[in-house]
């Protein structure tokens, strides 16, 4: 199970690693 406060870090993570 997720939280919904990890939901928006996962997309942040992924922005970065897309950087």
């Amino acid at each position: 199970v997720v939280p919904e406060t990890l939901e928006p870090s996962l997309q942040l993570a992924a922005a970065v690693l897309a950087q």
